[in-house]
This record gives C-alpha cells, sequence and structure tokens, in this order.
C-alpha cells in the first residue's frame, strides 16, 4: 500500500515539475525548458530503474505523464471559462 502511495506521489512531483520548471528558468527559451523538464523525468525514472525495477519505472512515468495531462487540461478549460469571449461569461449564474 505505501508503495503506491509513493508513485502517485512521484507522479505528483513529476507533474508539478512540469508547471514550476518554466518558473525558474524564465528567461530561458521554450526549448530550453522542456528539455530540463524531460531530462528531470528521465532522472527519476533511471533513479527509480535503478533502485527497484523496470514496471515501477514505467508506473512512475506513466502516473507523472497522465497527471501533467490531466493538469493542462483542467488549466485549458478555466482560462477558456475565464475568457471574455467565451459565451459562458456572459451569463448570470
Amino acid at each position: 500500500m505505501t508503495q503506491n502511495l509513493l508513485f502517485f506521489a512521484i507522479g505528483a512531483n513529476l507533474a508539478a515539475s512540469w508547471f514550476l520548471v518554466p518558473q525558474l528558468l524564465g528567461s530561458q527559451n521554450h526549448y530550453m525548458r522542456v528539455a530540463a523538464t524531460t531530462s528531470f523525468y528521465l532522472s527519476v525514472c533511471g533513479g527509480i530503474f535503478v533502485f527497484a525495477n523496470t514496471k515501477s519505472a514505467l508506473a512512475a512515468l506513466e502516473l507523472g505523464l497522465l497527471f501533467t495531462v490531466l493538469i493542462k487540461l483542467i488549466l485549458l478549460n478555466l482560462k477558456m471559462v475565464h475568457t471574455a469571449n467565451y459565451p459562458k461569461h456572459r451569463r448570470c449564474y
């Protein structure tokens, strides 16, 4: 049970790194930020591969990517709802 929670925590940290690395490398270009985030993902999965096994490393990588995609979709929806051009903005709730 603790291993499952550990993998969820690692996946959540990987997803958070996708959003925190651009803040730390603000002046760099887009490709540098993507390269830094990708290298962080690969180094974490490589460390898990060394200390555990391949299935564990791939599980952490998949959870990280899944959380990243879900958060990006939620943020896209939130940004779209708060835009003045979106029709929901003109409704009274």
